[in-house]
């Protein structure tokens, strides 16, 4: 009993018990700072590699006229096989672990104004880290980017 009295009239046992009361909270802040840079670090890949994919599907040239054919579809990251629009927005997306299950789409858009472009979409679940401990749900993260296609005919 004499040596836990003299604990708690000593100021580093004070000290200790302060630090333990706050140590969760820094760690949840801590947390939730890092866990919200990597859901906007996985937003700018994603971003990056659908304007590539588009930028890329934008100067395919048709064959026989018209938008080229194969070339709208979807594949899942890594692409192993699918249209090329895809295979290069693919490539920009880095295959690790943050990044598995994002889908990727293409599609040609047609109008009747000379407008006609290409849209590459990719979508996928960010599950949190330290946050998901605070029943964080898992959270879609979704870019899209729209380019002119360039082969069209100016008439």
């Amino acid at each position: 009993m004499g040596r836990l009295r003299s604990f708690y009239r000593n100021k580093r046992g004070q000290a200790l018990i302060e630090f333990a009361f706050i140590l969760p909270f820094l760690l949840v802040i801590v947390g939730g700072i890092v866990d919200f840079g990597l859901a906007f670090f996985i937003g700018q890949v994603i971003e990056n590699a659908a304007r590539e994919g588009a930028r890329a599907g934008a100067v395919v040239r048709p064959v026989g006229g018209g938008f080229p054919s194969g070339e709208e579809g979807s594949c899942t990251v890594p692409c192993g096989s699918g249209p090329s629009i895809l295979q290069v927005a693919s490539d920009k997306i880095p295959n690790v672990a943050l990044f598995g299950g994002f889908t990727l789409k293409s599609q040609f858009n047609d109008s009747s104004n000379n407008e006609d472009s290409i849209q590459v979409t990719v979508e996928g679940q960010y599950g949190w880290f330290l946050l998901q401990l605070l029943r964080f749900e898992r959270v879609t993260i979704s870019r899209t980017a729209e380019m002119r296609w360039e082969w069209q005919d100016p008439s």
